[in-house]
């Protein structure tokens, strides 16, 4: 036990001098985030299979949320910049505009519906996630920068 203790605070130590050593990385003109773990996460890389740790660390590095936590514990705007309920159940979220992901495509409303129907399918039920979220319904597109959950 001590051995894998001692193993895992060398490691540790390694990767913290690597990245401070390296100081900042530009690649193309633009800031690169570089993350490391010890192993792949259970769920390949999916947000949605597991909140462990070390992986629940760096996920808030690679993917946003429509809202988030401010430092007083409320809600925050993230992708979206605000939201309304009408009965309590269900929310409007009107998103933020001139997102793009990774690979150019626009971030909409369609995106948040394409990923909330994937989480209410069968193979997206087996994630960890689909605990979280038994109760959601569904979604709908109101408009590109609109939808309703």
């Amino acid at each position: 036990m001590k051995r894998r203790i001692r193993r895992a605070g060398v490691a540790m130590a390694a990767m913290l001098a690597a990245t401070v050593l390296a100081g900042p990385v530009a690649a193309q003109g633009r800031d690169t985030i570089r993350l490391a773990v010890w192993n792949m996460s259970p769920s390949l890389g999916n947000p949605h299979g597991g909140f462990a740790r070390p992986y629940s660390y760096f996920w808030p590095a690679m993917f946003d949320a429509l809202t988030q936590l401010d430092e007083q514990g409320n809600t925050a705007p993230m992708l979206a910049e605000r939201w309304e309920s009408a009965d309590g159940k269900t929310w409007r979220f009107t998103l933020k505009q001139g997102i793009t992901y990774h690979n150019g495509e626009t971030f909409d409303a369609q995106a948040v519906k394409t990923a909330i129907d994937w989480l209410l399918s069968e193979e997206g039920r087996k994630m960890q996630l689909a605990g979280e979220i038994n109760t959601l319904a569904g979604a709908t597109v109101i408009s590109p920068q609109v939808i309703e959950i």
